[in-house]
């Protein structure tokens, strides 16, 4: 005997809709304050991390001027910081050790490969 599968759908919620000011409680669910407080630890979370961007040079040194290629480097770093913030939490949960996983972070930055060369004034 074959049994129907029951299909459920829950609404979707992107975190776009949490970071808004006028939550739907409806849309959320029955705990907003739930939401609310993990809204808000999102935001403080997201805003922190990406509020310190370094100044970006180019190989002697002098800070980088087109504001696009400024705003693509910014976004890319804010999204691994993120992304390696995460990582981090979840090797923390896990039972990782830290210093370990820091340490192989920092191996991953050294295996990275410049497909690109030396610049032409670094020997």
């Amino acid at each position: 005997m074959i049994l129907p599968v029951l299909q459920v759908s829950f609404p979707r919620v992107s975190f776009g809709q949490l970071a808004e000011r006028d939550v739907d409680t409806d849309i959320l669910g029955r705990y907003p304050e739930q939401i609310e407080r993990q809204r808000s630890q999102l935001m403080s979370k997201s805003e922190s991390m990406n509020k310190n961007f370094p100044t970006w040079q180019d190989p002697k040194g002098a800070p980088l001027s087109c504001v696009e290629k400024i705003k693509v480097l910014n976004e890319n770093f804010g999204e691994l910081r993120e992304m390696m913030q995460d990582a981090m939490e979840d090797a923390l949960l896990m039972g990782c050790d830290e210093e370990q996983f820091r340490q192989v972070m920092r191996s991953v930055v050294e295996e990275l490969h410049n497909p690109y060369g030396k610049p032409d004034d670094q020997d």
